[in-house]
């Protein structure tokens, strides 16, 4: 999920494997992309990013590429040296995460889709266990990079356009780093690890980190503890408790929105002011 500066939600729509946008109020406002089964649609999208133009690249993990759905109704294809996994919008950049399992696990693209720049080891051997790192990016458009939480290590980490990494920290969870089978075909994490970074979003100064370890320390599927961070160094500043269970959760401007399973609820700040 994301949102822009008017509360508008995207979403990737599993029905037919379009973007779709909707209104604060649950409105469907436009669907992005050709209906599933068409020559051009999308088979396995994974993220998407708003360039500042307004155009939307997708990421098709399976197709390896990248489409580019144009405010003018054109559209292109991407096909990059790596898979692309993530995406964050950045002005006139895009910035990836790639497909875990490469020895660089970023880049930086310039809107023409040419690949600038590949960085980020963080593992010994990271080729062969980089499917540990798995997780999200979100972009941190103050600081002119992308913001990284890992899914299974339990790290947050920062990095500018250029590649170089403002801070990199483990989240308040502490978890331990997680089982990986290896199998003739893949690699794979053990089905009941936890996942301390479920979701991640930025508002203002804030870094918002929704958990998978619960309040009594258990984990689970999803999960209801949204930690903070300061997003400029990546220290922890406070947790708060969603009203309601989640796989993921964004905080915008006014807004909280929790998806669980395939619904997804707006939940709106109020102050507390008298």
């Amino acid at each position: 999920m994301q949102a822009d500066n008017n509360g508008n939600l995207f979403v990737i729509d599993w029905s037919d494997l379009r973007v779709k946008e909707f209104s604060p109020d649950g409105k469907l406002v436009r669907a992005y992309g050709e209906e599933m089964g068409s020559p051009g649609a999308f088979v396995n999208p994974t993220d998407f990013a708003m360039d500042s133009g307004g155009n939307l690249w997708v990421c098709d993990l399976k197709q390896q590429r990248v489409g580019v759905l144009n405010r003018d109704g054109s559209k292109r294809t991407i096909k990059p040296q790596n898979t692309i996994y993530r995406i964050a919008a950045l002005g006139d950049k895009m910035m990836t995460m790639i497909a875990p399992g490469d020895s660089k696990l970023f880049g930086t693209f310039d809107l023409s889709g040419q690949q600038l720049n590949s960085f980020g080891e963080l593992l010994e051997d990271q080729s062969h266990k980089g499917i540990i790192l798995d997780g999200d990016i979100v972009a941190d458009a103050a600081n002119n990079g992308i913001i990284y939480g890992g899914r299974y290590v339990g790290v947050i980490g920062a990095y500018d356009v250029e590649g170089k990494q403002r801070f990199l920290v483990q989240t308040i969870d502490n978890v331990p780093p997680p089982t990986v089978w290896t199998t003739e075909v893949r690699q794979k994490v053990k089905p009941n690890t936890t996942r301390p970074v479920l979701s991640l979003s930025v508002l203002d100064n804030e870094l918002y980190v929704l958990s998978g370890v619960h309040t009594d320390g258990a984990a689970g599927t999803g999960g209801k503890v949204m930690d903070v961070y300061d997003k400029k160094d990546g220290h922890y500043l406070y947790s708060w408790e969603l009203p309601t269970n989640a796989q993921e959760a964004i905080v915008v401007s006014n807004y909280i929105y929790i998806r669980s399973g395939k619904e997804i609820t707006v939940w709106r700040f109020i102050s507390n002011a008298s």
